[in-house]
């Protein structure tokens, strides 16, 4: 559903760029490219299996992991570091782990850690902090955008065949005309917002003022949610979440502006339009 979002979003004007161009794949890029791929296809399956079961709150405090682990990754060695934004980042890490251990997640029926959603959300942070680390090492012949598109198609070519395989994607047919009308609404508001969302911060530089705009865009979400869906959690673990936004508010957001996509006319490479 994402990578259809993303060929139709391809195609609507813009003042700037009406299509998106993306560099053509060869064999060298698709071997470079292939951990990124993978990382991003186990990050959608692990992020949507933790979602299904685990309170909206709750996946996000755990996801703030990663700006702050990026950050401390990047500037915890520097001298001029900011000790607001260091400290910041140990807190948002240090407040997620009580929220995480905080939910009930059946426990005592689970058949294996394989089916433990704190597991597949734990997997998800990783994922995503690997995929971001991997593409600052990935063949720089390819952007954000031109790695975006192909881990799209790769998770397609991936998802579609899994889910038919494991009967998932029949399940929606047995659900009642109303759910099945809910799940595909659903299901393209999610890539729509989803692939949106990756577009967008593509075309970002880092600024520190954005990161708190989005970071208090989050918490928002997250406190909001128990009005619309029913979290059951201790008032202590309340407690962690609300320090794990305040702190994320001063912690710096790991999107960047895409500069090779700027200078991508002057390479003269292989592009094609999506």
């Amino acid at each position: 559903m994402g990578f259809l979002i993303l060929k139709l979003l391809a195609y609507v004007p813009s003042t700037t760029n009406p299509t998106l161009a993306v560099i053509s794949i060869d064999k060298s890029g698709f071997v470079s490219l292939l951990p990124n791929f993978f990382l991003f296809t186990v990050s959608l399956i692990a992020g949507s299996r933790a979602l299904s079961h685990l309170p909206i709150l709750v996946c996000i405090s755990v996801s703030n992991v990663v700006p702050a682990s990026i950050y401390l990754l990047d500037n915890v060695s520097l001298k001029k570091s900011s000790v607001v934004q260091l400290i910041s980042s140990f807190v948002v890490i240090a407040t997620a782990v009580p929220i995480l251990l905080a939910s009930a997640d059946d426990t005592e029926k689970l058949e294996s850690l394989m089916d433990s959603p704190k597991f597949w959300l734990v997997v998800h942070a990783f994922c995503v902090i690997a995929v971001n680390l991997h593409g600052r090492i990935a063949d720089a012949r390819y952007g954000a955008a031109d790695r975006l598109f192909y881990c799209y198609v790769f998770s397609l070519v991936v998802l579609a065949p899994a889910s038919l395989y494991l009967e998932e994607a029949f399940e929606a047919l047995h659900f009642k005309p109303r759910r099945q009308i809910e799940f595909v609404v659903g299901s393209i508001f999610s890539a729509l917002v989803g692939v949106g969302f990756n577009l967008y911060g593509i075309r970002l530089k880092e600024d520190e003022n954005f990161g708190k705009l989005h970071h208090a865009a989050l918490a928002i979400a997250s406190l909001a949610s128990p009005i619309l869906f029913n979290i059951d959690i201790p008032w202590w673990a309340w407690l962690c979440a609300v320090f794990n936004f305040i702190a994320l508010i001063f912690v710096p957001t790991y999107l960047k502006k895409d500069d090779n996509q700027l200078g991508q006319a002057d390479q003269q490479l292989p592009t094609h339009a999506i």
